[in-house]
């Protein structure tokens, strides 16, 4: 995984008024995304998102964090907490998420995330295509 300057800077950031230190980032246009262990997942929202809401003052950018899970689909269903997935499987370098017409209308919202997601997936788990 190779991480630009921009998202060193914006790791390096987010551990020196987190404490925490990101797994990775990515940046698209006005958001960063992090990349976290699960258990400091807390400690960067902290107390009614306080500590997102500064990181998000002090960088001009929403903000947006995930947990890095071992398991794939952990991650994904993670990634997505308002959809109900019927199953996830991979296939090797691709995986097929399978939802209901409802759970797809939803999934519409989340087309932005959905890029982001799709470079951790890339960078973290080696996956390259993701089909619903």
């Amino acid at each position: 995984m190779r991480l630009t300057q921009e998202e060193i800077f914006y790791m390096t950031k987010f551990d020196s008024f987190i404490g925490a230190m990101a797994k990775d980032c990515v940046i698209d246009g006005n958001v960063v995304a992090f990349l976290l262990k699960p258990s400091d997942i807390g400690k960067a929202i902290g107390r009614n998102g306080s500590k997102v809401k500064m990181l998000a003052k002090h960088f001009g950018k929403k903000i947006e964090i995930f947990a890095l899970h071992e398991k794939v689909e952990e991650f994904i269903r993670g990634a997505f907490p308002d959809i109900t997935f019927n199953s996830i499987e991979i296939k090797g370098k691709t995986i097929i998420a399978k939802l209901d017409s409802d759970e797809r209308r939803k999934f519409m919202e989340y087309m932005g995330r959905f890029k982001r997601i799709k470079r951790f997936l890339g960078r973290n788990y080696n996956i390259e295509e993701i089909r619903f």
